[in-house]
């Protein structure tokens, strides 16, 4: 079988993020996927401030990246 091209997701955070559904993100795509191959995702997170932010749960994260910083 054919190796395919790593692809990268972006999660976009903010101030007030949900922790749950930013876990799924996590766990999905940010996780090692041994099962399905070696390349599966890079996974990256972005935001539109700096700095840390605050989740809904009062956890603090920084995100790897800016929006603009993105690109498609």
């Amino acid at each position: 079988m054919p190796r395919r091209k790593m692809r990268d997701v972006a999660v976009l955070v903010h101030d007030g993020l949900h922790i749950f559904e930013f876990g799924i993100a996590v766990e999905i795509f940010g996780l090692p996927r041994p099962e399905v191959g070696p390349d599966w995702y890079r996974f990256h997170v972005a935001s539109l401030d700096s700095g840390p932010l605050r989740t809904n749960s009062g956890v603090s994260l920084n995100a790897d990246y800016g929006v603009a910083q993105l690109r498609c």
